[in-house]
């Protein structure tokens, strides 16, 4: 948000890809007449977080445990009109095809 975007949806969900659990955020932002659907997440050592609580947490024990304090955020965005049909389908689709090769220069 800022900017004036303003955030109309927000759901948490996991998608299941090549036997993992992907945790992500589903959002719809607007400005204007203009809409974008986001898919989010932060990758920390592996893990796939939706919640900043949760990241700090993940990056502190990461930074006591592995002294790594590295952490990624992904995020993937598609124009969205209301009504259109399939747009979050073409999202998610995208993850499940590109998940391999962003998770290959993500923190591990």
């Amino acid at each position: 948000p800022g900017s004036g975007w303003l955030k109309l949806s927000e759901n948490v969900r996991s998608l299941e890809i090549a036997g993992q659990k992907l945790n992500l955020v589903e959002a719809v932002y607007q400005n204007g007449d203009a809409r974008e659907l986001f898919l989010y997440w932060f990758q920390v050592k592996g893990q796939s977080i939706t919640n900043e609580y949760a990241l700090k947490f993940a990056e502190v024990k990461n930074s006591i445990l592995y002294n790594r304090r590295d952490s990624a955020f992904v995020r993937i965005s598609v124009p969205y009109h209301e009504g259109e049909q399939g747009i979050p389908d073409l999202a998610e689709q995208f993850v499940r095809d590109f998940y391999a090769q962003i998770v290959a220069v993500l923190p591990q």
